[in-house]
């Protein structure tokens, strides 16, 4: 017995609409068939006029099932058409005969269609089987007038019986065929349902990876014209939307490096190439990028994909672990070297008191041992001072109004001798108190540093503007000038000591500033293009007592 295709009723709706269609074909040259037949007079007047009456019986059947489509179960649908189309074969076979025409192999047809739509197709070839055989029954037993099966139905009895085992047969083995046919297409359909998941999952896990990877990625095509960014990659290149696409990659990175003829030697395809780049974006601001490129496909239609990542704030964190420790040597030589100077200035300057206190009677003794004495003191307090500079005050719990200290610094900067004339200094703060986690003398000190090399930066005048900002947790202080700036390869080392472009600068101020500032918990940074000045910014963390 049949089982039912339980995938009939999701796939009935189109095949019910091809299987209309596939009809109106077939009565469209069962028309032209019949036209032919009546030119030749192979038929009575009476015949032709049933034949095209049962034609147009099939057109109206037709256009009802096209109307119907939809409307009500499919499978109910497929069962009522294939039982119309035997209907309408027999028919057909009744009037025109089952040897003269050839009609009659339109049943095994509708026994092949119904197995497919509704996975009955035995049932099926035993319904066409009884209609045929109870046809040329009641044709011989004079039920109903012969037509076009007189001489047929009314021959030898051996030869009906043969007709009807014939079409049982064929019909069972078109049925036989119709299920091999439909578990085969479920199969296949299962199988596609199957594949199209896994697909559909792969493009969702790619989708997510693409989304939420960390990494720019950027794909190219054959011709090496840009054909994907991913949203990351677009916000690390600074790129809206679809603007991208169609792009030379070395014109999104800022360097011919990443041309494929950058490289005297290309990878295979799968091979890797790994190097950094510097991309300035349109605020001045420069960001190191890592890049890795691997090619794909073969030479005819290899594209490239490039991974990269913003290694700024990395490559800043090694800069700032690097300074450390060179400030914690430089600093410890240097604390070294200030006691071991010191130890004998102490000694020195005791046994010039004591010389003083004596009896001398040359007064040129005398004024020697009070310059040495002079001298020692103001030696030993530049070393106090020096190694109050390399101290570290992190665990003292200091704080300090930064409006203040830096207003009453700018007073006191437009007055010193380093300031020319031509020298304009704005200082914008329109705010109550800042209370920041420093010193007030530390953040002199730091301010100090940046106001004096911000002026020496401008020999022939300009402006040094110094702004002040807050936040409920930070404050924000900068200092730009309109000097010649520095070049990438300064600003890498600006921080390290004993590293000046000054003649007689010693390369520790910066280093002394920052570390100052580091050591307070907050952040200092310069920015610079060379000829457009400098902007040095310092972020302090807010006293607890102020913030919120």
């Amino acid at each position: 017995m049949d089982r039912q295709n339980p995938a009939t009723d999701v796939a009935a709706p189109f095949s019910l609409g091809a299987l209309i269609g596939f009809r109106l074909v077939i009565v469209t040259v069962l028309l032209f068939v019949a036209g032919y037949l009546g030119a030749i007079e192979a038929f009575g007047p009476e015949s032709s006029r049933s034949i095209f009456a049962l034609i147009s019986v099939a057109f109206g059947l037709n256009l009802v099932y096209a109307v119907l489509l939809g409307l009500a179960s499919s499978r109910l649908q497929a069962w009522v058409q294939m039982v119309g189309d035997l209907a309408v074969v027999t028919g057909f076979v009744y009037l025109t005969g089952s040897d003269r025409t050839g009609f009659v192999i339109l049943y095994p047809v509708v026994v092949l269609c119904g197995s497919v739509l509704v996975g009955r197709g035995f049932t099926l070839a035993w319904l066409a089987t009884l209609m045929y055989g109870g046809l040329l029954y009641f044709v011989r037993e004079g039920r109903i007038p012969p037509e076009g099966l007189s001489d047929f139905a009314l021959g030898p009895a051996r030869t009906v019986i043969n007709s009807i085992i014939l079409m049982a047969l064929s019909s069972l083995m078109v049925a036989v065929l119709g299920r091999g046919v439909t578990r085969s297409l479920q199969r296949a359909g299962t199988s596609l349902d199957e594949a199209a998941g896994r697909v559909a999952s792969l493009q969702e896990l790619n989708r997510l990876i693409v989304e939420n990877i960390t990494s720019g990625l950027l794909l190219t095509d054959a011709h090496d014209r840009v054909a994907f960014v991913n949203d990351i990659g677009k916000q690390i290149l600074g790129v809206v939307g679809e603007s991208a696409r169609g792009r030379r990659p070395a014109d999104l990175l800022g360097t011919d490096r990443v041309n494929p003829s950058a490289s005297p030697r290309q990878p295979a395809a799968g091979g890797e190439t790994r190097f950094e780049v510097d991309l300035a974006d349109q605020g001045g601001d420069v960001r190191t990028l890592g890049v890795s490129i691997v090619d794909l496909g073969q030479v005819a239609t290899r594209g490239r994909l490039f991974v990269f990542r913003d290694l700024t704030e990395i490559r800043r964190l090694e800069e700032q672990a690097r300074l450390n420790e060179k400030l914690a040597a430089v600093g410890g030589v240097a604390a070294q070297m200030a006691h071991e100077i010191r130890n004998p200035l102490g000694a020195i300057s005791a046994a010039s008191k004591l010389l003083s206190e004596g009896t001398l009677e040359n007064p040129q003794d005398r004024d020697l041992l009070r310059i040495i004495v002079s001298e020692t003191t103001r030696l030993g307090h530049t070393v106090n001072s020096f190694l109050r500079d390399l101290g570290s005050s992190v665990g003292e719990n200091l704080s300090c109004d930064a409006a203040q200290c830096i207003a009453d610094a700018t007073r006191l900067l437009e007055l010193s001798p380093e300031r020319s004339p031509s020298h304009l200094i704005d200082f914008d703060y329109q705010g109550g108190p800042v209370e920041v986690k420093i010193a007030a003398q530390e953040l002199s000190q730091v301010f100090w540093n940046l106001a004096r090399n911000g002026l020496e930066a401008m020999p022939h005048g300009g402006r040094l503007s110094i702004r002040l900002s807050s936040t409920e947790e930070t404050a924000r202080l900068e200092i730009e000038d309109e000097g010649e700036g520095f070049d990438q390869e300064r600003l890498r080392t600006l921080f390290e000591p004993l590293k000046t472009t000054k003649t007689m600068g010693t390369g520790l101020g910066l280093a002394i500033a920052h570390r100052i500032v580091r050591q307070r918990g907050g952040d200092f940074s310069i920015r610079s293009v060379r000829g457009k000045g400098a902007l040095a910014t310092i972020v302090l963390v807010r006293a607890p007592s102020q913030a919120a």
